[in-house]
C-alpha cells in the first residue's frame, strides 16, 4: 500500500513523502522508537528513489525546465515557475486515482499496459481516461 509518511532526515529537514509499505512493516514502524523510525522510513524513501531512478526512461519536466532556467530572463523564468505552480495545483484537484495514473505514467515513466494491469484496467480504458485527465489539465 502507499502511504504518506514523515521522517527528519539526518541534516534534520522534515520530510513528507509517499512510500510503498506493506501492511506488516506499518505495524513493526508503530512499535519503533522515534530514531528507529526515522532512520527505517529515510531509508526506505532512499531506496524507493533509487528504484524508481533506475527504473524512470523519461526525462521529467521538472530536470528539462531546470536546464534551461540559467538561460532564461527572470521574467521567463518568473512565467515557467507560475506555470508549474498551477500545473500542481490542477492536479492536486484530480481525484486520487488521476493522481496516481499521472504519476506513475509520467513522472516514474511506467507504461500504460503496467498501470493498467495494476489497476485491473484496459489499457484502452487507461489511455481514455489520461486523455480526460490530460483535457482537464489544460483548462
Amino acid at each position: 500500500m502507499r502511504k504518506e509518511v514523515t521522517f527528519v532526515n539526518k541534516k534534520g529537514i522534515k520530510k513528507n513523502v509517499m512510500v510503498n509499505i506493506t501492511e506488516e512493516i506499518n505495524e513493526i514502524i508503530d512499535l519503533l522508537d522515534e530514531d528507529e523510525r526515522n532512520e527505517y522510513l529515510e531509508n526506505l524513501y532512499h531506496e524507493t528513489e533509487r528504484e524508481r531512478y533506475h527504473r524512470r526512461k523519461y526525462v521529467l519536466v521538472n530536470e528539462i525546465t531546470e536546464n534551461r532556467s540559467n538561460l532564461e530572463s527572470p521574467e521567463e523564468q518568473y512565467f515557467k515557475d507560475l506555470e508549474k505552480k498551477e500545473l500542481t495545483e490542477k492536479i492536486s484537484k484530480l481525484s486520487k486515482r488521476d493522481q496516481e495514473y499521472i504519476l506513475l505514467v509520467y513522472y516514474e515513466g511506467k507504461k500504460q499496459k503496467e498501470v493498467a494491469e495494476k489497476y485491473g484496467i484496459s489499457p484502452s480504458a487507461l489511455s481514455h481516461a489520461l486523455k480526460r485527465i490530460y483535457d482537464k489539465l489544460r483548462k
